[in-house]
């Protein structure tokens, strides 16, 4: 390697560590909670760096990747991208990669990282083995098209051993990370919010008070749609408390002066602690503010939605020729396919639930 080549990959590498660097700044957020969570950064990014370091010496191929995947469990698929770039440049000096490896591996870390972002809750063992059957397949065919692509469309390097051994790296390295993924990962931060949940609902926390003082027909209506949601979850095995707290506070962004209460309700949450699953919830009741990104959230819309549109045709228009069974099924109608809900997480089966839960709870 010439003395060019060293000052070229050197400031390719002290480029790609600085946007690295600015990434881990964007998503301090995510080690906000325990400074041990540093430890799983480290041990991803010293893990591919290594690996990256061996594929020089030993035929390693693309394993490193494992150690960026680790990372987008842990704590978010762009950080784990971030730190795919930092492995890639070791690997490239280390293996003297030419152009098209370096797209194909970018391209293999950035497909595996982003599927991270869609590992289900462990608890529900049918989504979780049908979703890691998706993986798998979807990681395979992404390796076998881009190693085609790379190599100039050459069909005759199916058969070799390289090949055959990037196959295996692939199965294990995402059967390895899917596991933890599932277990550990993000869904820490998620029971670490679930603990709070108990204190956002006890009858003498500020914010329910202050609601029920201050606002006591917005106060009504809340625990309505409080007590409906909380129904709702229960019937398809949802969280139950989570519907409930932000069924509570949907609109607790009325409180404050102002016509746009969704800035207020942002304001609100942040100001006591509701976490990103709560925050999502009360946020995303109408789907022009923010999409609903789990069941609660999808629940709460639907509950608070489906009250509203019965208000208006009882109380606006006057118009009892609509039943409130039909209002329910022309409203599910319109969103079972609506592609604003597809982050939600529910299935066709829970629709179904969803909606004779609501045509008998509303009918009566």
């Amino acid at each position: 390697m010439t003395q060019k080549d060293m000052l070229s990959y050197g400031l390719t590498f002290l480029i790609i560590f600085m946007i690295f660097v600015w990434s881990l700044y964007k998503n301090r957020f995510v080690f906000a909670d325990k400074e041990t969570n540093f430890v799983y950064l480290y041990i991803g990014t010293a893990f591919g760096v290594a690996t990256a370091a061996l594929s020089g010496i030993v035929p390693l191929y693309h394993l490193w990747i494992a150690g960026g995947m680790f990372v987008a469990v842990m704590y978010s698929p762009y950080l784990g991208i971030m730190s795919i770039f930092i492995m890639l440049c070791v690997a490239g000096i280390c293996c003297s990669y030419s152009p098209e490896q370096y797209v194909y591996y970018e391209m293999m870390g950035i497909v595996f990282c982003m599927l991270y972002e869609f590992v289900p809750e462990p608890d529900d063992i049918k989504r979780v083995v049908q979703s890691y059957i998706y993986f798998l397949i979807i990681g395979l065919c992404s390796n076998a098209s881009l190693y085609l692509v790379t190599n100039r469309l050459d069909y005759t390097l199916y058969g070799n051993a390289e090949f055959v051994f990037t196959l295996i790296y692939t199965v294990l390295m995402i059967s390895v990370v899917y596991i933890i993924g599932c277990f550990q990962g993000r869904k820490s931060r998620e029971k670490q919010e679930a603990v709070d949940i108990d204190r956002l609902l006890a009858n003498d926390f500020e914010l329910y008070e202050r609601i029920k003082n201050e606002k006591p027909q917005l106060f009504r209506h809340l625990v309505v749609v409080a007590d409906v949601s909380k129904k709702a979850a229960a019937c398809i095995g949802a969280d139950e408390k989570a519907a409930m707290a932000g069924g509570l506070y949907h609109e607790a962004g009325k409180l404050m002066d102002g016509d746009d209460y969704f800035s207020n309700n942002a304001a609100i949450a942040k100001e006591y602690g509701f976490g990103e699953h709560i925050t999502n919830i009360i946020m995303s009741h109408d789907l022009k503010h923010e999409l609903p990104k789990s069941k609660e959230a999808a629940i709460v819309y639907f509950t608070d939605n489906i009250i509203g549109t019965i208000y208006y045709f009882r109380s606006v228009k006057k118009d009892a020729t609509l039943t409130n069974e039909h209002i329910v099924k022309t409203f599910f109608n319109k969103r079972i396919n609506d592609e604003r809900l597809y982050e939600c997480g529910l299935t066709l089966g829970e629709y179904g639930i969803l909606k004779q839960y609501y045509i008998e709870c509303f009918g009566k």
